[in-house]
C-alpha cells in the first residue's frame, strides 16, 4: 500500500508532464489528499454501506447515553474513526433482569420530534450523543453500532502514513491533487492549463465510475435478503 508521501510525489510527477512550477508545501498537499480520501469514503458509504463497514461497541454512562465527541481523533485512548453512515444499532449487553431486551435486539432511531415513531427500545442521535427515549435503556448496559466510517485526516507529519483507499483506486487521490496543484501553477498559459485540467478530469471521471461499480458490486454475489439493498433503512 502507498503512503501519503508516495501519492504526493506521484501527483507532482503528473503535473510535471505539463510543465510549469507548482507549490510543493507538503502540509497543504497532505491535507488535500486526506480531504479527498474522506470524500470518497463518504460517497462509497451511500453506494454500498457494507464496503467500508465497521462496528463499534459502547458502554452506556450513568445517564444511559454515549457521546461521539472523541470519534475522528487518532490521539484518543481508543481511537474510533468518524461515523459516516449508520446502518444498524443493536443491544450488545443487558443487566440480566427479567424482561430485558435480548442481545441482538435492534434499537430504533427516532427523531426528537416524533419519539413514538417506532417501538422500544428507541434512541435519538443529536449533537453526536446517543440518548434513550424515556426508560427504554433501563435494562440495557451496552450497545453495538454498525456503520460506514470516514478515515482520519492527514496531518502535516503524516507522510509515512498508509493510505486507506484500496488499490488501484488510489489514483483518484493522485488525480485530484494534480488538478488542485495545476490550478495554482504559477508559470503556465491559460491554454495549457485548460488542456491539462480537461485531460485529468476525463481520467478521473472514468476512474470514479470504476470505483463506484466496484463498491456497488462488492457484496452482491453473497447478499441474501428479502429486499434489495436500499438506503431507506439506514440512519445517518
Amino acid at each position: 500500500m502507498a503512503t501519503v508521501e508516495d501519492l504526493a510525489i506521484q501527483a507532482l510527477a503528473r503535473c510535471a508532464e505539463f510543465g510549469g512550477n507548482y507549490p510543493s508545501t507538503r502540509s497543504v498537499m497532505y491535507r488535500r489528499l486526506g480531504v479527498r480520501q474522506q470524500q470518497l469514503f463518504s460517497a462509497a458509504a451511500r453506494v454500498n454501506p457494507e464496503y467500508f463497514g465497521l462496528t463499534a461497541d459502547g458502554t452506556l454512562d450513568a445517564n444511559k447515553e454515549i457521546s461521539l465527541a472523541n470519534t475522528g481523533d487518532r490521539t484518543a485512548q481508543n481511537p474510533v474513526p468518524n461515523m459516516e453512515l449508520i446502518s444498524r444499532i443493536e443491544v450488545l449487553a443487558n443487566d440480566g433482569s427479567q424482561g430485558a431486551p435480548a442481545v441482538g435486539t435492534e434499537i430504533n432511531v427516532v427523531p426528537i420530534t416524533d419519539t413514538g415513531a417506532a417501538l422500544p427500545p428507541r434512541l435519538t442521535i443529536r449533537g453526536g450523543t446517543f440518548a434513550p427515549v424515556g426508560t427504554d435503556f433501563a435494562q440495557i448496559t451496552q450497545i453495538r453500532v454498525f456503520y460506514s466510517y470516514r478515515p482520519f485526516r492527514f496531518d502535516p507529519q503524516d507522510g509515512t502514513v498508509t493510505v486507506e483507499l484500496p488499490e488501484p483506486f488510489q489514483d483518484l487521490l493522485v488525480l485530484d491533487l494534480a488538478r488542485f496543484m495545476l490550478r495554482k501553477a504559477t508559470t503556465m498559459t491559460k491554454e495549457v492549463r485548460e488542456v491539462a485540467l480537461a485531460a485529468l478530469e476525463a481520467e478521473e471521471k472514468e476512474s470514479i465510475l470504476n470505483f463506484e461499480e466496484h463498491v456497488d458490486s462488492f457484496t452482491k454475489a453473497v447478499e441474501r435478503g428479502r429486499f434489495g439493498r436500499t438506503q431507506g433503512n439506514t440512519r445517518q
